[in-house]
């Protein structure tokens, strides 16, 4: 047998065994994809001519420095899905204070303070607390956002890379796969 069909008959393999241990192969599937879509927090739209800058690791350590009002299409995991057209408004005073509020079809989405840079506060709208994500995951997200005349932003969760990591092995630590041997919270 060559490489390739080696290469396919182990597939097959995995497939069978996955199959065989309760989770179908399909499911298995759509979860590696949901978890890798957890992953990354990415917008990009046009804003206010006025310069804002946000760094971020975790909400333990939130830098931002300027003003901003912009509209963004971009996507954020899974829970909140394609995110769809947004208004954000921003506004930073380095080591003092910064402020995200997100609006879609003009209803509150969420508010995120961070006092200083390491003390961070969430508000969702009543009754979605978990719209968004779990609540620790949320404050593990790493990114940057910057605004003058165009806007971005890019940002990555690294608790829920390493779920999607262990989801190859039938490991579910953030509970958030509907699988019968799911492990977690």
């Amino acid at each position: 047998m060559d490489r390739h069909g080696r290469l396919l008959a182990g597939v097959g393999v995995a497939l069978l065994c996955v199959g065989l241990l309760g989770c179908a192969p399909d499911r298995y599937i759509a979860g590696r994809a949901e978890d890798f879509a957890d992953i990354w927090d990415v917008g990009a739209g046009i804003g206010l001519p006025v310069p804002y800058v946000r760094a971020k690791l975790t909400d333990f350590l939130v830098m931002g420095a300027g003003c901003s009002r912009n509209t963004t299409l971009g996507w954020r995991g899974r829970y909140s899905g394609p995110a769809g057209i947004s208004t954000e408004e921003q506004w930073g005073i380095p080591f003092v204070r910064c402020v995200e509020e997100v609006y879609a079809d003009e209803k509150f989405q969420l508010e995120v303070e961070t006092w200083g840079p390491m003390i961070t506060k969430r508000w969702y709208p009543e009754g979605e607390e978990r719209k968004l994500g779990r609540e620790f995951n949320e404050k593990c997200w790493i990114g940057l956002s910057f605004t003058m005349g165009l806007a971005a932003r890019f940002g990555l969760n690294p608790l829920e890379l390493g779920d999607w990591i262990a989801g190859f092995f039938l490991i579910d630590p953030l509970a958030d796969d509907k699988w019968v041997f799911a492990i977690g919270p």
